[in-house]
């Protein structure tokens, strides 16, 4: 069971053969549908998510009408007990946006493209959701549909531009409805991973900038950016806000979307054909989904998605990659506005250049760690310290980022 996160090892005691029941006769509208066997186990591995805790639930039921069937869903909820992930769950608004997302916004943006001819999928289906006495989720379940998480590994050139064909499709849907269609319910997302000030976040997030500061300090190839690091410290999280809160000083982006926001290895996952071409991505984990520039989504997959190499040396030949999609697929959805062009998403990328540096020098170290470790390790360890902070901005993969990221930062202003 070490593969597992420690929360995950034991349901809540609410999650029963009564609960599952409930949920199965309202998603089949069936008020006659009896649980015959269930099995409840840990949904995910450690490090594939943070904010919550989920289940593998695989029920066989029936019915007057229905002989026996059975269904593999996955069920989301926060922890009960009291502890460091529940003391960050209790702040934030994940499930009230993740539920938002995938029961009205993703079928309208998957709507948008399936009436011109594209018959995309964003992300599991929904089957029941709640916010009292509970907060819980429950969708489908990818993994019996043939779906995998990659965990041990960066993500390959092809299945990053998989990704990105989709999230381009996915802002291209969202840009048509907001800035031609009058749907502008994108914008009441507004919990993004930045979005609230300093003084309401965890210190992981606020505090990271400083920890590579106080680490590299004595690095003498690094020396020479201190000064300037220290300068930006600051002010570095209340730049992040404007953006994502639409404040910037110089002008607001010219690219708005509904973001993912959350774009990194663990929440999309891949299906492979026989000879383990990959075929389909499926985007997951929609909570700290928000409306705003779409280089929120595009820096996340520069920094979370991508490789080191694919980072240092095609980072352009990505960003275009996404862009001719993000065009082709508002031109295919029938878009009557004037078209974006890539000055403008390259401007708005300078604009917002500081939230990429924030996700460099603090979750791309977290992203080191956990792959140096093999993938098999829980978020909260690395985090939930000083010292283990520390040793993540010292990993050696992370070092050699900095040699690379460090010097383009500063030549780009």
């Amino acid at each position: 069971m070490e593969q597992y996160n420690e929360d995950e090892l034991v349901p809540p005691s609410w999650l029963d053969r009564d609960f599952i029941e409930m949920v199965l006769r309202k998603y089949k509208s069936n008020n006659t549908i009896v649980i015959e066997n269930l099995k409840i186990s840990p949904g995910t591995e450690k490090g594939d998510h943070f904010a919550s805790i989920m289940f593998r639930v695989v029920a066989t039921y029936k019915s007057p009408s229905i002989t026996s069937e059975s269904i593999s869903m996955i069920l989301k909820t926060i922890p009960e007990e009291e502890g460091f992930k529940k003391e960050v769950l209790d702040q934030m608004l994940y499930f009230e946006t993740e539920i938002g997302m995938y029961a009205e916004e993703i079928p309208k943006l998957e709507n948008v493209l399936r009436n011109n001819g594209d018959n995309v999928q964003f992300g599991s289906k929904i089957l029941y959701h709640s916010l009292e006495p509970h907060k819980v989720i429950v969708f489908e379940d990818l993994v019996a549909l043939g779906y995998t998480c990659i965990r041990d590994r960066y993500l390959n050139a092809d299945e990053v531009k998989l990704c990105l064909s989709k999230i381009a499709k996915w802002h291209a849907a969202s840009y048509k409805l907001l800035t031609t269609e009058g749907d502008i319910s994108a914008k009441k997302y507004k919990e993004g991973l930045l979005s609230r000030p300093k003084n309401e976040q965890p210190e992981f997030i606020t505090e990271g900038f400083k920890l590579l500061i106080e680490a590299i300090s004595k690095i003498e190839e690094f020396e020479k950016y201190n000064e300037r690091l220290r300068n930006i410290e600051p002010s570095l999280i209340s730049k992040c806000n404007d953006i994502f809160n639409g404040n910037m000083s110089d002008g607001n982006c010219l690219i708005m979307v509904l973001n993912h926001g959350d774009l990194h290895n663990r929440n999309v996952m891949f299906k492979f054909d026989e000879n383990n071409k990959v075929e389909d991505v499926m985007l997951v984990d929609m909570q700290i989904s928000c409306y705003g520039p779409a280089v929120i989504d595009i820096f996340c997959s520069i920094q979370m998605l991508f490789d080191a190499d694919l980072r240092q040396n095609h980072r352009d030949q990505m960003i275009r990659y996404y862009f001719s999609i993000f065009i082709d697929t508002l031109r295919n959805v029938k878009y009557t506005g004037k078209l974006p062009t890539l000055e403008d998403l390259y401007s708005d990328m300078i604009k917002c250049k500081e939230f990429e540096l924030w996700l460099a020098v603090t979750l791309v170290p977290l992203i080191c760690a956990i792959m140096s470790k093999g993938g098999n390790v829980q978020t909260e360890d690395l985090i939930s310290s000083k010292e283990a902070q520390i040793q993540m901005y010292l990993n050696p993969d992370f070092i050699a980022e900095l040699r690379g990221m460090l010097p383009t930062y500063f030549c780009e202003g």
